[in-house]
């Protein structure tokens, strides 16, 4: 199910973002002639949300800008609810989601080239992390020359393709440079839900709860659904959601949709993940609770006793 999902949701999503892209898209084709303190966007990319709304000269996006830090917010309460079970992999992989946020605020704020950047560039060392580490759970350590020349390989493909972003801008090379960000992306995306999927029955094997596990992916499952079909109705329907019946406002689905429902969805999977990683690849005992001294009642990580039998 996650594979035939997110596949056919990918080939829509892939087409708006590299291979087809709308003109409503397009930052740099708009007839707006009056900006904002950052000037003309220089981004390929120009959301549905109305640019400098007025009192907003320093922000172009204000919206898409502070649901931005919804990942940042995410990332921290991951960490300083889970702190104590989380290994070096898994910091690296919050670290990476407190980044997306980041550069999502700077993006959506300017419109600026640059600032897209550091936004794309975090989500996909996100992507390669989180499939990393799925590809070598349960081998601590790697148990080949392949697993163990992986990081290095993955560090090099992540290092060349940062620098090609950054120092080419046309030609062919940017092209192709784009191309593979946004393919390996997408393939890396699908990988991570695919074998997560898997990760409820080997949890199991190793002798912890399925439900917990089971609980969390499809909660990721259905939060990433729900984002990716906003983000594409805000590409797909921008001119008609600005001006709905009955004088209905502008819906916001980029940052309420998926700003807001991928951020709860990094959550998620990253609980799965650190789960998996607890029990199949350290052997801690631990299992899925709500925090009850938590506002917003997040599951949590909660260790039974250090080591299983």
């Amino acid at each position: 199910m996650a594979l035939i999902t997110f596949s056919s949701i990918s080939l829509l999503t892939t087409s708006l973002y590299f291979f087809s892209k709308p003109e409503s898209l397009d930052a740099k084709t708009t007839d707006r002639t009056i900006w904002g303190h950052w000037g003309k966007p220089t981004a390929e990319f120009n959301w549905c949300e109305k640019d400098y709304p007025e009192g907003w000269w320093y922000v172009a996006e204000p919206w898409n800008t502070l649901s931005s830090l919804l990942y940042c917010a995410v990332a921290g309460l991951a960490y300083t609810q889970n702190r104590e079970h989380l290994s070096p992999p898994l910091l690296l992989i919050l670290l990476f989601i407190a980044l997306i946020g980041l550069g999502s605020a700077m993006f959506h704020g300017s419109l600026l080239y640059s600032t897209q950047l550091l936004d794309e560039i975090p989500m996909s060392y996100l992507v390669f992390s989180a499939a990393h580490l799925l590809y070598s759970r349960g081998k601590n350590p790697p148990d080949n020359f392949f697993r163990r020349s992986m990081p290095y390989a993955v560090f090099f493909v992540a290092t060349t393709m940062t620098a090609a972003l950054w120092t080419v801008e046309d030609g062919w090379m940017y092209e192709v440079t784009r191309g593979f960000l946004t393919l390996s992306f997408t393939g890396c995306f699908i990988f991570i839900f695919c074998v997560g999927a898997k990760l409820a029955e080997e949890v199991e094997t190793a002798g912890g709860n399925r439900d917990d596990v089971t609980f969390l992916f499809e909660l990721a499952f259905w939060s990433f659904v729900i984002a990716i079909m906003c983000w594409i109705i805000d590409i797909m329907c921008c001119t008609h959601l600005h001006y709905l019946p009955y004088s209905f406002p502008y819906p916001h689905l980029h940052a309420l949709g998926w700003h807001g429902f991928s951020s709860f969805g990094l959550y998620f999977i990253f609980l799965t993940l650190a789960v998996h990683d607890c029990r199949v690849t350290r052997n801690l005992n631990v299992k899925v609770k709500f925090n009850q001294h938590s506002r917003f009642s997040l599951p949590v990580i909660e260790l039974l006793k250090s080591k299983t039998k």
